[in-house]
């Protein structure tokens, strides 16, 4: 039901853990550096995950189908460039952790459905998160709305002051979500930014 990884691996391989659902948690090295392809898939057993603080490959659905995985807790080494859609189809997946060193983000972190928050550590430069929703910055430096979670139990939500942009796909099936408050400082609404917010009715914008 346990396993440690031997410090001084640095690759989980493709299919390494593919269906071990007997296996309920894994330890994973700080020498860990890559997650190929289908790595966890179907680990039905594991219900929180911490990834080593150097992971920053993840293959394509190293971290899918993992149906009982509640909790996963990001690599501080996390490239956005080098990671692939690595989650997908975990229905019971709600909260995210983002360490203060992680400094790119992939899209793929917030695509899930069941999402509910999205919670980063104090101290972060890039990222902060306010109520479960994950904001940042862009190239110049403007605040910027980048996720609120899809699963977000709240039917309300007030964007924060000072935020310059909402990202793209940002509310994409908030399906909760009835209102929005929009700050005066909102500049842009980028590519889908409430695709599919059925829930709201009526909209302001700032």
């Amino acid at each position: 039901e346990n396993y440690k990884i031997l410090d001084g691996t640095k690759i989980i391989g493709d299919h390494a853990f593919y269906y071990a659902r007997k296996l309920k948690n894994i330890e994973v090295p700080d020498s860990l550096e890559t997650i190929e392809n289908d790595a966890f898939y179907c680990c039905d057993g594991i219900t929180e995950m911490v990834l080593g603080k150097n992971v920053a490959n993840l293959g394509y659905h190293s971290l899918a189908e993992m149906n009982n995985l509640t909790t996963l807790t990001l690599s501080e080494k996390m490239n956005a460039e080098t990671t692939q859609n690595f989650l997908e189809w975990n229905e019971k997946l709600t909260t995210i952790y983002v360490p203060a060193e992680a400094t790119s983000l992939s899209e793929y972190v917030y695509f899930e459905e069941s999402l509910k928050e999205i919670i980063v550590e104090e101290g972060n430069t890039s990222y902060f998160s306010h109520e479960g929703v994950l904001y940042g910055y862009d190239a110049e430096g403007n605040q910027k709305l980048i996720a609120y979670p899809k699963a977000k139990e709240a039917e309300n939500y007030k964007i924060l002051d000072g935020t310059k942009i909402i990202g793209t796909e940002a509310f994409n099936s908030a399906g909760k979500l009835k209102g929005i408050e929009m700050p005066d400082s909102l500049e842009t609404l980028e590519n889908y930014a409430f695709y599919c917010c059925d829930g709201i009715t009526e909209m302001v914008l700032g």
